[in-house]
């Protein structure tokens, strides 16, 4: 189908439907959003972040004009240590740093992790070639699963993780592969069970303890069984012990480079959001292979300018004095485990405390789900928690609730929590 168009005297136009299409714009026809270009097919395909659909819905309770507890994500409500702060404000107010940062890290924020490195794990780094400042953990792990992952490979995690794995990798166009954890094993996986054409494909074998959601920590020898395993299929190991010194009960989080050979295959990524309360200031630490970190930071350059001098700067504070200043959060949240724990107990319900994090994991109901949990809190109780689902299928029978408020909110609001398991229990 064509059509005849006069512009001007003696001059004919024939239009063909597809012109004309894109010639609607510029008449000032109604114009559709089918007109502009749609985002990548991969973008399109990536099911929405649980904690994204969690907000939806608890904005809709917000307009409605009811007042909404949100315990669901985990963001710290303990604010920075008083001293942090003030390194914040000094290196805000040190105008020579107002300019880009520096792009791979300061020389001062490097020399001060390898210290606290040396110090807490008893772990060598060669600086700077074995690290780089990141905003955040969550920045670090996209970026490095951008920097090696493509259509045919594959990343192994647990099923039971947190969700941002599982979204960098289909970002990528990457296939995830879920390894089977129990409660039993301390959600370990069984990795010589991993079958021989995925770890062929493997990139990464990513693990994560202590661990979000669950609370659980490893031990050196299961690092160990990681680092041969990987050395063995030329995996690289990802070590996200973002939760590193938020240990509540037994001895401290060990380190992978704590296991002899680690750093042939192994990379390790800190932050300073749970440990320092920096989560809203991004910094992120990646430390290990030096092949790795370099090909990190060769992505790093095509997507931006490196962490902001400032955050780079109470980074260096935080790292200086991790010790200390992770001693005063660990006692707040112990203090607000006490108090869930207890609120739980209020109601004739009993739960237990994880050994680290700041999550209460905690088993469903019998005869509900992990969702149906989520919507009666989120309905009666007007508290928002997050479906153990949302961490992967392994998730299903808990859910998870985060210790992001005061002790006495938190008692008051998982007395309140705990129908649905008093109810089970009368039933």
């Amino acid at each position: 189908m064509e059509w005849d168009a006069v512009t001007t005297p003696g001059v004919h136009l024939r239009f063909g439907p597809s012109i004309l299409w894109r010639l609607r714009p510029y008449w000032g026809g109604p114009q559709s959003e089918s007109a502009l270009p749609r985002p990548t097919r991969i973008l399109q395909s990536i099911q929405p972040y649980v904690f994204t659909t969690l907000i939806r819905k608890k904005r809709v309770l917000l307009d409605q004009g009811h007042r909404v507890l949100d315990l669901s994500l985990g963001s710290p409500d303990q604010p920075m240590p008083p001293a942090l702060i003030e390194a914040v404000a000094v290196a805000a107010r040190d105008t020579t740093g107002h300019g880009y940062p520096a792009m791979f890290g300061e020389t001062a924020l490097h020399e001060t992790f390898a210290a606290y490195m040396q110090r807490r794990f008893g772990v060598t780094l060669d600086v700077p070639a074995e690290m780089v400042p990141t905003a955040g953990a969550k920045e670090a792990l996209a970026h490095l699963v951008t920097a090696y992952c493509e259509p045919g490979d594959t990343m192994l995690i647990t099923d039971v993780a947190y969700p941002v794995y599982e979204r960098a990798v289909a970002s990528s166009g990457a296939e995830l592969v879920r390894l089977p954890v129990r409660e039993a094993d301390g959600f370990w996986p069984d990795l010589e069970a991993i079958p021989a054409d995925q770890a062929r494909r493997a990139k990464f074998l990513l693990l994560n303890f202590p661990n979000n959601p669950t609370g659980a920590v490893t031990t050196r020898e299961r690092w160990a069984e990681a680092v041969a395993y990987c050395r063995r299929h030329d995996i690289i190991l990802i070590s996200d012990i973002a939760y590193s010194e938020l240990v509540l009960e037994g001895d401290p989080a060990p380190s992978v480079f704590e296991i002899e050979g680690a750093k042939e295959v192994a990379v390790e990524i800190h932050s300073g959001s749970k440990n320092f309360s920096m989560a809203g200031l991004r910094l992120g630490e990646v430390c290990g292979r030096r092949e790795v970190i370099t090909a990190l930071n060769d992505y790093r350059t095509l997507v931006g300018y490196g962490v902001p001098t400032v955050v780079q700067r109470a980074g260096t504070f935080a790292f200086a004095h991790a010790e200390e200043l992770a001693a005063v959060l660990r006692e707040g949240y112990r203090a607000r485990f006490d108090a869930a724990v207890a609120g739980f107990a209020d109601a004739g319900v009993r739960v237990k405390a994880p050994p680290a994090g700041m999550y209460l994991w905690v088993p469903v109901p019998p005869g509900m789900t992990d969702w149906e949990v989520t919507e009666q809190l989120l309905a009666e109780e007007r508290i928002v928690i997050t479906p153990g689902s949302g961490f992967g299928p392994g998730g299903t029978p808990y859910i998870r609730i985060s210790m992001v408020a005061p002790p006495d909110v938190l008692r008051d609001a998982c007395r309140r929590a705990a129908a649905p398991w008093a109810a089970a229990a009368v039933g």
